[in-house]
């Protein structure tokens, strides 16, 4: 898939905390550690199911704190197959569009786990982790936090992603036009009391 991280939307990102688009981890999964790779597939899960217009990420190397940002240089060799064959050893009932890859940003090397917008979920794991990762549970980020969707919740992803791709592009580009549309109008009302104003002193 297409790599839409660039060094401006990074820039934007970390102005912010992490919220139900963006997480930021210090260091990379550790997929030979049970526990590391649950967290893996939890967040892919959860990343790949919430509802929203634009791609998720998960950005390796970076720590947030105290409205600072600490940086963490990356192994750049990190083999991106490893992690596909998590995701499709274990989420059905396909795996979602993602990819893994490594940029520069400012002399520090990150790493980027990149979450599209599919439309083949809701997504959820073919088997139990314990308590942490449940056979077909469906998971979605609520803020910052991974969460368990009720039914009603599983509805509105499936109907999101029946819409497909397309359709949400289309979605953002009429909010956009709306907007510009409001802004547009709010310009020509200032206009006109600026207008007014004058004449009223004249």
């Amino acid at each position: 898939m297409e790599r839409t991280l660039t060094e401006k939307r990074l820039t934007e990102l970390l102005k912010y905390s992490e919220a139900d688009i963006c997480d930021f981890k210090e260091k990379i999964y550790n997929i030979e550690e049970e526990g590391s790779k649950v967290s893996f597939l939890k967040d892919i899960l959860a990343m790949a199911n919430t509802i929203r217009y634009e791609p998720a990420y998960i950005i390796i190397g970076i720590r947030q704190k105290d409205g600072h940002n600490e940086f963490f240089d990356v192994n750049p060799n990190i083999d991106e197959n490893n992690f596909i064959s998590i995701i499709k050893g274990n989420i059905g009932p396909e795996y979602p569009e993602f990819t893994y890859y490594s940029t520069e940003y400012k002399k520090h090397r990150i790493g980027v786990f990149e979450i599209g917008i599919s439309k083949t979920g809701p997504y959820f794991s073919k088997k139990s982790y314990g308590q942490k990762v449940i056979a077909g549970q469906v998971y979605y980020r609520y803020g910052s936090i991974n969460s368990e969707a009720d039914e009603a919740k599983v509805k509105e992803i499936e109907t999101w992603m029946k819409m497909g791709r397309t359709d949400n592009f289309k979605l953002v580009s009429q909010q956009l036009e709306l907007e510009s549309g409001i802004l547009v109008y709010k310009n020509i009302l200032e206009e006109i009391k600026t207008i007014s104003s004058r004449v009223f002193l004249w």
